[in-house]
């Protein structure tokens, strides 16, 4: 039986901290909770992981629908701990390469979710870091007095844990260290992480996890962000994920106006979007969008509902 419904975790096994001698570069601890994952949570952050850019609506559902038909035969439906089946090893090397690569993205997303950063947007489409270093990481995440983090995602199924957890290594040192303490999208990064799935078990996989150690004496995680990483610090970030979002929602001109910041909403052009709540959740949609059927409501993945801080109230 594919996977379709059964709740999944995931736990982080290995947490590596590193100083840095930057003293705006704060880091801090990751969370000890476990990862909750539902299959279209990981469906849509596989999805969100996997373009630069907005995901046109018109391919949106067929590319949710790729992630799930590509996952869901690889994952059982009724073990409680997420693994990745023995069968992916008949998938031809350069196909498995990237399914892993694209799962270990999908999961290193909702792990950043998990630790509280609610707007995500990827570095290359942000700009700035180290000019004198080419080794970029994949994300740039921000939240609520957290400051700017960046983030590198990697896994595998092959190989020795011991090796592979070099490779994580390697994706903090080269990808993301180099960065901090840099301006990226006008603001300082001050955290890092390299989030590596370790998945050649097929009954458990695991986290682990390299991050930029918390300072000597941490300050209580509900005092604001120093100042070099202050408020606001998700200007960028924030309007790039509700680009991405309202581009889901509505339509790419929408979201290319609002991430080049050119949104005029005039009287003769007014947004009209519907608002509705399903499975505990708010959900947008525009009254343009042509549903085929009631799944292809799944044009608004994981991303928006981790946008967090709604408007409305109940």
């Amino acid at each position: 039986m594919v996977w379709s419904t059964m709740p999944k975790t995931l736990g982080t096994t290995s947490t590596t901290a590193h100083r840095h001698m930057d003293p705006n570069v704060v880091g801090s601890t990751p969370k000890a909770k476990p990862l909750a994952i539902t299959p279209s949570e990981l469906f849509g952050a596989a999805a969100r992981s996997s373009h630069l850019n907005h995901i046109n609506i018109g391919v949106a559902s067929p590319e949710s629908e790729v992630m799930a038909r590509l996952i869901e035969q690889y994952v059982d439906n009724t073990s409680s701990d997420f693994a990745l089946l023995s069968n992916v090893k008949n998938l031809k090397d350069y196909v498995r390469s990237y399914f892993t690569g694209t799962v270990a993205a999908g999961l290193a997303y909702m792990v950043m979710i998990n630790e509280g950063y609610v707007w995500s947007d990827h570095f290359e489409n942000i700009g700035g870091g180290n000019t004198k270093k080419k080794p970029k990481p994949d994300y740039a995440f921000a939240g609520p007095a957290t400051g700017l983090a960046l983030m590198e995602a990697k896994g595998s199924r092959s190989g020795s844990l011991g090796r592979f957890d070099s490779t994580v290594l390697d994706g903090y040192s080269r990808q993301v260290e180099p960065h901090l303490g840099h301006s990226v999208g006008s603001q300082l990064a001050v955290r890092g992480y390299s989030i590596g799935a370790w998945m050649k078990s097929s009954t458990c996989a695991e986290l682990r996890v390299h991050h930029t150690a918390p300072p000597v004496q941490a300050q209580p995680t509900t005092q604001s962000a120093p100042a070099a990483s202050g408020a606001a610090v998700s200007a960028i970030v924030q309007r790039n994920n509700f680009a991405t979002a309202f581009g889901l929602v509505h339509s790419p001109l929408l979201s290319q106006a609002i991430r080049h910041d050119d949104l005029y909403i005039g009287e003769t052009e007014a947004v009209i979007l519907l608002r509705f709540r399903w499975l505990g959740q708010y959900w947008l949609t525009s009254p343009r969008l042509p549903l085929r059927r009631w799944d292809d409501i799944t044009v608004v993945p994981h991303i928006l509902r981790n946008l967090g801080y709604w408007p409305w109230q109940d």
